[in-house]
This record gives C-alpha cells, structure tokens and sequence, in this order.
C-alpha cells in the first residue's frame, strides 16, 4: 500500500469507485443512485454517497428526511473526510439528525506477508456453517450491544454457504464468546470487516486480534487486495493499527431516528 498523501488519495478514490459509487449488492436491499447520490434501502436506509452542493443541502437533506419519518424508518448519512460536505453537519442537527461516535476508515494490504495469530489457550475460532452457530454470533451481538441480535441473524438468514460473506465466532468451550464477519462482494479489491464483538468478561485477551487475522486470511485467500474497516477512533483503532492497518479518512455518521 502506498504511503503518503498521495497513496492515501489514490486509495480513497478506489474506494469510493467501487464501494460507494457503484457499492456491491448487499440481498434484501435495493441500491438506489439518483443526482450525485447513493442510498442503500433496507430496514434502515444508509446514505453511502451524497455529492451535494451548499445551495441544495438543505432542501436534499429535507426531502430524505421527511421520506424516512413518513416511512417510519432510521435514515443514516455517512460524510467522509474527504467528501464535498462543506455546512452539511450544521444542516443534518437542524433537520433532527444525531452525530454517532467518530469513526476511521482504515485499510490492511492483503498483498504483503499474512499475520496469522493463534487464538489464547482454551478458545477454538469456528466459520458459521449454519443456522446453529448464526444463532451464537447473534447472541454474542446481543450480549454485547443490549439488543437481541436480530441484525445478525436476518443478515446471515439463508447466507452461511454465500461466498460473499464469512461470519467467524471463537467459542471457550461450547460458549460463544465473540464474533465477526468479513464481506467478500464479487469483481471488487476490497473486502471489508463488520461486527466486531467480544463479551465483557473475554476482553483484552487477544481474541479480537485473532479475529481480525483469521478474518483478513480468508480474503487474502479469495483474492482481495485491501480489507477495510470502519474503526471507532477510541476503542479498535489502536489495535487495528499494531497489525498494520492504516488509517485513511474520517467518517462522520448522522442519524435521523424513525
């Protein structure tokens, strides 16, 4: 991977061709391209892409709004760091939208030498083959975000055999005690990680670490030239960066409740 800003630069404009302008097909979402703007339609719609200038912000930014609350729906607006965005956070708080944690976008080159990493003593790391072990991921979710995992498990419904996706859960014993995917979408370079968990009691234990190279393994292994991740800047961010990730752009995520 290019150091630099312009090796970051060239990065980011790969990445924006392939993941955000023309984003791979994700199933039981429709990808929806209108005027400069990407939106990923599903349970909750995620604004991928939005070219905006400032003297139509304000009246685009109404308009979606105003769509999602009439159709009862959670709308998410991602601005990256390197997006035309002048004024647009001022004008999504005016509209209702709630800034979530700053996140980073950061990116593994899968050409160089792998860094495999055992799993600590007592932990086994399982791909998901079935509705089983979906179901063990789902309740590691829950366990560690409040909710009831029901995100994974209608992610996943039917998917553990789909080659455009790989859910990993490491267990001690027979109890699930973290989990977390990898994205594979076809004719891309980038492979991506998604939900990251691990129960309280198993923190800082390596097994996270372990994830992630057990996770950036099966890319390599399908072709994949760079894994992405979106980091939260206080929590994985550091140890993302102790395995040679590299930090890319911020990613500012406003949300309008349904």
């Amino acid at each position: 991977m290019e150091r630099g800003a312009s090796g970051v630069a060239r990065m980011l404009a790969q990445y924006d061709a392939e993941m955000r302008h023309e984003p791979p097909p994700i199933p039981r979402h429709r990808i929806l391209q209108e005027e400069g703007r990407v939106v990923l339609l599903g349970e909750h719609r995620t604004m991928i892409w939005g070219d905006i200038d400032s003297a139509r912000a304000a009246s685009v930014v109404a308009r979606w709004a105003a769509d999602s609350r009439a159709g009862g729906r959670e709308l998410e607006w991602k601005i990256y760091g390197h997006d035309r965005a002048a004024g647009l956070p001022a004008i999504l708080e005016a509209e209702g939208f709630v800034p979530q944690p700053l996140e980073i976008l950061m990116a593994f080159d899968l050409r160089g030498p792998g860094a495999s990493l055992l799993p600590p003593a007592g932990v086994e790391i399982r791909r998901a083959v079935d509705r089983t072990a979906v179901d063990d991921a789902a309740a590691v979710e829950a366990l560690v975000s409040g909710g009831d995992g029901a995100q994974v498990r209608e992610l996943m419904a039917g998917r553990w055999k789909d080659p455009e996706i790989a859910l990993l859960v490491a267990y001690r014993g027979p109890v699930p005690v973290a989990s977390g995917r990898v994205d594979l979408p076809l004719s891309r370079r980038f492979a991506s990680l998604w939900g990251g968990s691990t129960v309280p009691a198993e923190r800082g234990k390596g097994i996270y670490q372990t994830l992630v190279a057990a996770r950036a393994e099966i890319a390599r292994a399908r072709g994949f030239e760079t894994l992405t991740v979106d980091a939260r800047d206080d929590t994985s961010r550091p140890i993302l960066e102790r395995l040679g990730f590299v930090p890319l752009t911020r990613i500012e995520a406003w949300v309008l409740a349904p």
